[in-house]
């Protein structure tokens, strides 16, 4: 019994040790959160409002395209551009690559310090590696921004890199499965977001209550009319890369705005590309609300 029990004590003690420690650790991280709250807070709303910009422009650039008055969707890259060809875009840019570097900084700060005390539990564990890789997403576009600054070339949308991602993934052992999984993680956020617009208590996470009852009831509709648009939008990217994995043909992945011209070729497509845009407008405007409205820290 002694040699059967003395495995099992060892790894239960193990697990304590460790759960422990990781006990200790997060609430190291609230306090410095707490300490850090001065800083911490303007980063965070001055990010949430460089989210928002991008995309609402990103959205009125789709529903300029879906009437015919312009030549082409865009996503991030392709806001970026746009940008730079307006009177004084390289300060247009430049404003938008701080602003991302602060929502970068902010998502890193959520995954490391947990200032919103999402836990260190499976669920709490999920959200905070969800906000590593959007920091690393974000500071990508930063990248990708100061590379257009100093006048390097860069890709004018995301659609070539997935393309360029899937393929050279495909060249791995299992690689097919692996972009087959990613595909399915992607539509899964995609249905996620789409779940969040229907189930999130917006009234928890943003201070609303000093609103009129008619205005904050928009605010809460246009909040999720916009995550439902992205959801939409994230399950099309995610569908079209478990079809490129089931084709075995890295052509059929997709970034935003291929998914986007996707939606536009289906019947009705214009009528649903303006959705999706207003969509995503709406998102930009939910993201300055949490700018203004969100409660940050402890």
């Amino acid at each position: 019994m002694q040699s059967t029990g003395t495995p099992i004590a060892l790894s239960r003690a193990i697990v304590t040790s460790l759960t422990q420690r990781l006990h200790q650790v997060q609430q190291r991280g609230h306090r410095v959160a707490r300490s850090a709250q001065s800083w911490i807070e303007p980063i965070a709303r001055f990010g949430y409002a460089a989210k928002g910009t991008v995309s609402c422009l990103i959205g009125l650039l789709a529903i300029l395209a879906a009437i015919g008055l312009s030549q082409g969707l865009a996503d991030q890259r392709g806001v970026m551009t746009t940008l730079l060809a307006q009177p004084f875009g390289k300060l247009l840019l430049l404003a938008m690559a701080v602003g991302l570097a602060s929502y970068a900084l902010w998502n890193l700060i959520q995954a490391i310090l947990d200032p919103d005390r999402a836990g260190a539990d499976f669920n709490g564990l999920a959200k905070r590696l969800g906000h590593f890789f959007k920091a690393l997403i974000n500071a990508a576009l930063v990248l990708a921004i100061l590379r257009l600054l100093i006048g390097l070339r860069t890709d004018d949308s995301t659609d070539s890199a997935a393309r360029d991602w899937t393929a050279y993934v495909m060249t791995f052992p299992l690689g097919i499965w692996l972009v087959a999984a990613t595909g399915l993680g992607i539509l899964g956020y995609g249905l996620y977001q789409i779940y969040r617009a229907w189930k999130i208590k917006l009234d928890d996470q943003l201070d609303l209550y000093r609103l009129k009852t008619p205005t904050r009831k928009f605010f809460i509709f246009l909040s999720r009319f916009g995550l439902f648009a992205r959801g939409i939008l994230f399950g099309t990217i995610g569908l079209f890369l478990v079809i490129a994995a089931m084709r075995t043909n890295p052509r059929e992945a997709k970034g935003i705005a291929a998914a986007m011209r996707a939606l536009e070729q289906q019947p009705y497509g214009s009528l649903l590309l303006c959705a999706v845009a207003l969509g995503l407008i709406s998102y930009g405007f939910y993201q300055f609300l949490r700018a203004k409205y969100r409660r940050i820290g402890p």
